[in-house]
């Protein structure tokens, strides 16, 4: 079946979406300003229903943190 609000993508699970990113962010650097602070930046979303991460551009606000959520 199709993804409610995604015309023509299958629904697909966790487990792949999350090696699918992992694949599109291969070129990524190994460590970026954003990863000192994973664990302080995952207890502050498990907390709040709101969180606004702020940061450099580059730091890792787009390609590491989907990658956090998906394998917290």
């Amino acid at each position: 079946s199709e993804a409610a609000g995604a015309p023509g993508r299958a629904y697909t699970n966790d487990a792949d979406d999350a090696a699918r990113l992992r694949k599109a962010l291969a070129n990524v650097p190994a460590q970026l300003p954003i990863d000192t602070h994973r664990s302080e930046i995952l207890d502050t979303i498990a907390r709040n229903r709101v969180t606004i991460i702020c940061g450099e551009t580059g730091c890792g606000k787009s390609s590491r943190l989907p990658l956090m959520l998906l394998e917290s």
